[in-house]
């Protein structure tokens, strides 16, 4: 049609872009906020389970059963809380990486003279990736330089999680082990507990 404006081919990828990482982000809300829904439900029908095996209709008759129960309880609160949340940060940073290797294929195919991106083992992955954006030829500087602090505290967790299963005794690298740490300090709502196992409140 004559009256139809046809933006040029740069430009419908980077909207397209965009407007997919928004939803992939909406919908990853969506995600959460049902997971932390599914924490109660889930606990409620576990405990359903545990009592059951205590007698017939889940009565509980003994001391030693209610001890068995109580113990299981505490576990089982704990322990489904804790899985829903790892799997939530794992998800997420599934998300940022895979986002960010989406906007390099794209980037290099509109603006071709930049270096290709190399990650660096020793930076990660988000500290690569800023690197590689501030790089001339065309620089990209963030206007809110602090979140990179922060997708890097993202990536730090989630490494906790993936090679230590979120068990500081288990990180046998002092210097990751340390980053984690100082990443904990500074993050509301995140934790280590007595043991060293890292809590998402």
């Amino acid at each position: 049609a004559k009256n139809v404006h046809t933006p040029p081919l740069p430009r419908i990828e980077k909207d397209s872009f965009v407007t997919e990482t928004i939803l992939s982000l909406v919908r990853f809300g969506d995600f959460l906020a049902t997971a932390e829904s599914n924490i109660q439900r889930c606990t409620e029908s576990g405990l359903q389970a545990i009592a059951g095996l205590c007698g017939p209709g889940g009565n509980v008759r003994s001391r030693e059963a209610k001890r068995f129960l109580a113990a299981h309880r505490k576990r089982y609160d704990r322990d489904m809380a804790k899985v829903l949340r790892y799997t939530a940060v794992m998800g997420l940073y599934i998300l940022l990486e895979t986002t960010a290797r989406k906007f390099l294929a794209d980037f290099d195919r509109t603006y071709p003279g930049k270096l290709p991106f190399r990650q660096d083992q020793k930076l990660g992955f988000v500290a690569s990736f800023r690197q590689w954006l501030e790089t001339p030829p065309t620089p990209i500087r963030l206007l809110r330089p602090r979140i990179w602090l922060l997708l890097d505290d993202l990536r730090v967790i989630r490494n906790c999680i993936a090679h230590a299963n979120g068990d500081l005794t288990l990180e046998k690298n002092a210097t990751r082990a340390k980053q984690c740490r100082e990443t904990v300090r500074r993050i509301r709502k995140v934790r280590f507990d007595a043991r060293g196992t890292l809590v998402l409140d």
